[in-house]
């Protein structure tokens, strides 16, 4: 029985995190096509501009594939889903600090190229908003976790 529960629950967690990664990548193809596609139509001039436009469209694809397809949110009406929304803005806002200060700072102080500087800080801001989004937005209830096996 124990073993079972186990089980289910590792493969829960597994299929989670298999969701998340494809749903990352897609958000950072969203973020990297979206940043390179502004670069060409407009110049590297403004790229930090482009950066903070491409990170803004990223996070709105992000909340609506985790909201649905990795973290399955079951929550419901208006006031719950904005404060959901707000939640998982407000996280998303952290590491899109982190990613538009951390871009220009590898690039203008350390010298990297810029399409190398926007690579590093994806790796950096995948993990960081995981843990968010897993801690603090779309936490279950303890009834939803007592329900493992359907």
């Amino acid at each position: 029985m124990i073993r079972n529960k186990i089980r289910v629950l590792y493969n829960k967690i597994g299929a989670e995190a298999i969701r998340y990664i494809i749903f990352g990548v897609l958000t950072t193809l969203v973020n990297l096509g979206l940043n390179a596609l502004l670069i060409r139509v407009f110049g590297e001039e403004r790229y930090w501009l482009w950066n903070i436009i491409s990170i803004a469209a990223s996070i709105l694809f992000a909340y609506v594939t985790n909201r649905k397809f990795v973290f399955n949110s079951r929550v419901s009406g208006a006031a719950a889903i904005m404060l959901e929304f707000a939640k998982f803005v407000g996280g998303r806002l952290v590491t899109f600090a982190i990613e538009a200060g951390g871009v220009p700072l590898l690039v203008e102080v350390f010298g990297v190229r810029m399409d190398l500087a926007k690579y590093a800080m994806q790796v950096i801001v995948i993990v960081v908003n995981y843990v968010i989004s897993k801690l603090l937005v779309f936490r279950k209830k303890p009834t939803d976790s007592a329900n493992t096996e359907e």
